[in-house]
């Protein structure tokens, strides 16, 4: 085949339409990336063979798959897997595509290891996320092992403890109306969601400022022993284990009932 005619594309700028002719009639026969234009020497007059055209159009797939790529990674860090899966979806043949991530990582477009200490900066700074839920995000996102290692050595034990502090003095407002026992419970389950360690967790709550003093606590053992005492009709050993399953202390019960039924 005789290359006969190179037209560049109207609504692809960067993209040439290559026509080749076999002596009798000319048609269409594909379209390259300019770089890979250039790279071949494409020009009116060169001879293609069948395996010359499997080698551009292959090349031109990379190219392709780079351009795709570079546009996905403008609008902020990925991961190697994420381009990966992104380059699927775009339907990059499998064939091209580790070439295509070799390319990207030759020109330092993606770098796991540093994408894995930006992620650990981010939300350890930014959010209240813990070391556990972090290392889960960088393992879905395809980051190595050693990479998400060396990554959470910035998340210490110490900073750690400090933002699980925060978080029990900050959430434990919200729960006044809870016995000491049950918003230590709650406190605990709500810093294991966000990804925080039992040994962490322990000493934020041993040195958080959140124990409820003895007016809240019985604020709240009224609260709860109000709805107790309407639903189980005044029966006083109903609403003492109800109260005493909710975590408060026996004498802040009895003080309770004793004083529902000196109402009565």
């Amino acid at each position: 085949m005789i290359v006969s005619k190179i037209t560049p594309q109207k609504k692809n700028q960067g993209r040439y339409n290559i026509y080749v002719s076999d002596g009798q009639k000319e048609e269409y026969a594909f379209s390259v990336d300019e770089h890979v234009l250039v790279s071949f020497q494409l020009k009116k007059g060169k001879e293609l063979s069948d395996f010359d055209i499997q080698e551009i159009q292959y090349q031109d797939q990379i190219r392709k798959g780079i351009h795709l790529a570079a546009n996905y990674l403008t609008a902020r860090m990925r991961s190697r897997e994420e381009v990966k899966q992104y380059l699927l979806q775009k339907e990059i043949d499998e064939a091209v595509l580790e070439e295509v991530l070799h390319h990207l990582e030759e020109y330092n477009y993606i770098k796991d290891d540093e994408y894995a200490i930006a992620f650990v900066k981010t939300y350890m700074q930014t959010s209240d996320k813990g070391p556990t839920w972090i290392m889960a995000r960088l393992k879905e996102k395809g980051i190595s092992p050693d990479y998400i290692n060396k990554a959470m050595d910035l998340f210490t034990e110490e900073r750690a403890i400090e933002k699980a502090i925060e978080l029990v003095e900050k959430w434990s407002k919200g729960l006044s109306k809870f016995s000491t026992l049950e918003k230590k419970q709650k406190l605990y389950e709500k810093l294991v969601q966000k990804g925080y360690q039992s040994n962490v967790i322990s000493i934020s709550l041993e040195e958080a400022n959140w124990n409820s003093d003895e007016d809240e606590e019985w604020n709240a053992i009224v609260k709860q022993g109000e709805k107790a005492w309407h639903r189980y009709g005044g029966d006083r050993l109903k609403v003492k284990q109800f109260l005493f399953r909710k975590g408060f202390e026996i004498d802040l019960i009895e003080r309770f009932i004793h004083e529902k039924e000196e109402e009565i």
